[in-house]
């Protein structure tokens, strides 16, 4: 069968354009699964299953487990939407340490969910799910939404950080949807920044252009997160107008005994210096990491050295016992 998926697969000359199929194939064992209906229906998820595996003839067998994966997702599925529509999700704010001015710089929304039947799901778990269901783009813009009511509570200069997924960013209406969600909030649209991962920005470099012209016209900030994991480091600078560069957790994790990391993350300091961004560091959890990125000249940071995520009532009391702490420094 994969001989001849792969055949089928060969390009296809249309007139002057070439096309090349791309096909995806299940089979399943008669004898296991009995009547023709339930055969038919096990071949569909077995090529369901294919899907996505790549070119070269994608096939796949179905097998209970794999029956019972694609029953959980489709069940998961049903639960995201329920949560989309009775209120199911939440957000957590991690906050952001600025080290020279001595507190708080803003936070950064992250979504959890906490299912009635399965308990806390992670975001890893969930999100390819919802972006496979098409419910990435109404759970994004809840997010951003709920963060821009949030960050209308902190104390002014604080910005809150929301992350997009390809998806809503290729959405020709996102300055729109950024634009309401602002004036609903009440708030200065300064006070909303948008994260980017590489290969998020680099997906349309003509749509990315646009929606950046967009977005900074408005007011907002955008950051690359994660920088350095992925290939375009370097030419996404280049090429679209960042305002601050988020060093990724794998540099910053014991960069003080990792001569590498170091070299790494004194490089992405210096660049970030050179094309006036702000330059935050992910992950930091220990003192001696801290101490290293300050010698180096890094004031941002995020990380479990400073706080966990927290649910917004809480942040809101930290914030406002932290407040005369600051005030009388």
């Amino acid at each position: 069968m994969r001989h001849l998926v792969t055949d089928l697969s060969a390009p296809i000359a249309l007139g002057p354009a070439r096309v090349t199929p791309v096909l995806a194939a299940g089979f399943a064992e008669a004898a296991a699964e009995g009547s023709a209906a339930t055969l038919d229906n096990a071949v569909a998820a077995a090529a369901l299953a294919a899907e996505g595996r790549g070119e070269g003839g994608p096939v796949a067998a179905h097998s209970p487990a794999e029956r019972e994966r694609l029953r959980d997702r489709f069940l998961m599925e049903q639960d995201l939407r329920a949560a989309l529509q009775s209120g199911g999700f939440q957000l957590h704010f991690q906050p952001v340490q600025d080290i020279r001015r001595g507190g708080w710089a803003g936070a950064e929304a992250l979504i959890r969910w906490h299912s009635p039947s399965r308990g806390m799901v992670p975001p890893g778990v969930f999100i390819p799910v919802a972006e496979a269901a098409g419910l990435i783009e109404p759970i994004g813009l809840w997010v951003l939404r709920e963060a821009c009511r949030e960050v209308a509570h902190w104390a002014p200069g604080m910005r809150v950080a929301v992350n997009l997924s390809a998806r809503q960013f290729l959405d020709e209406s996102l300055p729109r949807h950024v634009a309401e969600a602002v004036q609903a909030a009440g708030i200065s649209p300064e006070r909303l920044e948008i994260e980017l991962t590489e290969s998020v920005a680099t997906t349309d470099h003509d749509h990315a252009r646009r929606t950046f012209g967009r977005l900074r016209d408005m007011g907002v900030s955008i950051a690359i997160d994660d920088f350095g994991t992925g290939y375009a480091s370097m030419s996404v600078l280049r090429k679209l107008p960042f305002d601050k560069l988020k060093i990724d957790r794998e540099f910053v994790t014991d960069v003080h005994r990792k001569p590498h990391s170091q070299a790494i993350c004194a490089a992405m300091l210096a660049l970030g210096r050179g094309l006036d961004l702000s330059i935050l560091a992910e992950g930091t959890e220990t003192p001696e990491e801290v101490d290293w990125l300050v010698q180096q000249g890094c004031t941002l940071f995020q990380g479990y050295y400073f706080s966990r995520p927290l649910p917004a009532p809480v942040l809101r009391e930290r914030m406002r016992m932290e407040a005369p702490l600051r005030a009388a420094s």
